[in-house]
C-alpha cells in the first residue's frame, strides 16, 4: 500500500497510509497505508509527527500507524520531494507486525467498512492499489473474490506473497509497480470490478494519474473506494488539538459535559490551513535523538475538492462519502467525558466511493 507511526519499541510517525497525516504532531495512520491522535504533548498522523502548538490532546487520544508513499522505490529512488524518503523496505516487517494487532483501526474500523462497501464475492475481481502486505486484499479473498494487489515496495509485496502462499496464482497476484503505472506491468484494462486504495492516497504524489490508471483497469460502472485520513481535520503541521476548559458557548451548548452543575471542558481541532495544497516532510522517528538514525517520508495534503475534481476528470461520479470515528475507549480521568465526545464528533477517516460512468462507449461525466 502506498501511504500518520510506531516502531516495535519506539514511537514513529504514522503517515502512510489508517490506518496505511496531520500537524507536526498530529496522529499518523499506518500503511493501508493508517491514523491516530497523539498524547497531550504530541499528535501523530499517518503523515507524520509534528510539534503541537497547543500541546493538548484528549486523554487516550488514538495513535494511528504510518503511511507509505507509493511513488518511491525501496532503492531510494522516488517520485516525491525528498530523495530516499519514501522507502518502506526497512519498515516492512515492523509494519506487518503492527497490523497484526486485532484492536487496530485497520481491523476494527476500516476493514469491516471496506468489506461492506466493496461487497466482494466469488464473481468479483478487486484491484488493491498500494496494497502493502495484503491485509485488505486478504479480507477480499476470504469472501471469495480474486485480487490483484499492487505496491511500490518489493519488500511488502514479498510479505504478501508469502502470506498467501499457494493462493498466489493467476487468480490472486501481487505485483511491484508504482500506482500510476499499473497497466504498464501487465494489468489488463477493463479487468476489475472494483478497486480500493486504503490510507495511501495522501502519500502518492501522482494520485491524479493513479485515478486515471484505475479508470482504465475498471470495468464500466466499476467502483473505486478511497479511504483517507480525514483531510479536513488531519492537516499535517496545520491542525492541532485544543482543550477549552472554561468555554464561552451559549447556554445548553451540547459540546460540553456537565458534572455537578459545572462544565467539564471540551476538546476540539484547530485548523490553520486547509484549502492550500501542501507537501509535508514527516519525521518517521520523532522520539529519536540520534540524527544518524533519523529517517523521513513525505505526505501530500489536498482539500476534498481536489479529489473530487480528479475523480470527475477520470470519468468517476462520487456516489457516497462516509466519515468514520474512533472505536477506542477513553481513559478514566477529569477529561474522560470530553474525550468521549471528541471521539464521536471528530472523525479520523473519510471514505469516498466513486463509480466509473460509461455510456455508448464514451465516459459520461
Amino acid at each position: 500500500m502506498n501511504t500518520n507511526n510506531y516502531r516495535r519499541n519506539k514511537p514513529k510517525s504514522t503517515s502512510r497510509g489508517a490506518l496505511r497525516g496531520a500537524p507536526d504532531s498530529a496522529p499518523v495512520i499506518a500503511r493501508p497505508r493508517s491514523a491516530g491522535f497523539p498524547g497531550p504533548s504530541r499528535i501523530h498522523t499517518r503523515m507524520g509527527v509534528a510539534k503541537s502548538s497547543v500541546r493538548m490532546a484528549p486523554e487516550g487520544a488514538p495513535r494511528i500507524a504510518p503511511i507509505r508513499i507509493s511513488g518511491a522505490s525501496s532503492s531510494g529512488v522516488s517520485n516525491i520531494a525528498s530523495k530516499g524518503s519514501t522507502s518502506w523496505g526497512n519498515e516492512a516487517e515492523w509494519y506487518d507486525n503492527y497490523l497484526a494487532d486485532s484492536d487496530s483501526y485497520q481491523r476494527q474500523i476500516i476493514m469491516p467498512n471496506i468489506v461492506r462497501i466493496i461487497n466482494p464475492s466469488v464473481d468479483k475481481r478487486i484491484l488493491d492499489v498500494a496494497c502493502g502486505q495484503g491485509l485488505f486484499s486478504e479480507s477480499m479473498i476470504e469472501k471469495g473474490a480474486s485480487v490483484v494487489g499492487v505496491d511500490i515496495s518489493s519488500e511488502l509485496i514479498g510479505i504478501a506473497k508469502k502470506r498467501f502462499g499457494n493462493k498466489v496464482s493467476s487468480k490472486n497476484n501481487f505485483i511491484v509497480s508504482p500506482a500510476d503505472k499499473m497497466t504498464s506491468v501487465g494489468i489488463e484494462e477493463k479487468s476489475c470490478d472494483s478497486a480500493m486504495c486504503i490510507l495511501a492516497a495522501q502519500n502518492i504524489k501522482e494520485f491524479d494519474s493513479t485515478i486515471k490508471e484505475v479508470s482504465k483497469i475498471l470495468k464500466p460502472k466499476g467502483k473505486f473506494v478511497i479511504v483517507l485520513n480525514h483531510p479536513c481535520f488531519r492537516v499535517p503541521k496545520q491542525s492541532d488539538w485544543h482543550f477549552d476548559a472554561e468555554g464561552g458557548g451559549p447556554e445548553g451548548d451540547p459540546s460540553y459535559s456537565i458534572v455537578n452543575g459545572k462544565k467539564t471542558g471540551r476538546y476540539g481541532r484547530v485548523v490553520y490551513s486547509y484549502m492550500s495544497e501542501g507537501v509535508i516532510k514527516i519525521d518517521m522517528h520523532p522520539g529519536e535523538q540520534d540524527r544518524r538514525k533519523k529517517s523521513y517520508t513525505t505526505s501530500f495534503h489536498r482539500p476534498m475538492q481536489i479529489y473530487s475534481k480528479w475523480l470527475a476528470n477520470a470519468g468517476f461520479c462520487i456516489s457516497r462519502i462516509e466519515e468514520w470515528s474512533s472505536h477506542k475507549k477513553s481513559n478514566p480521568g477529569t477529561r474522560e467525558m470530553a474525550d468521549k465526545r471528541s471521539k464521536k464528533e471528530i472523525p479520523l477517516f473519510m471514505c469516498i466511493e466513486a463509480i466509473l460512468i460509461e455510456k455508448d462507449g464514451m465516459l459520461d461525466y
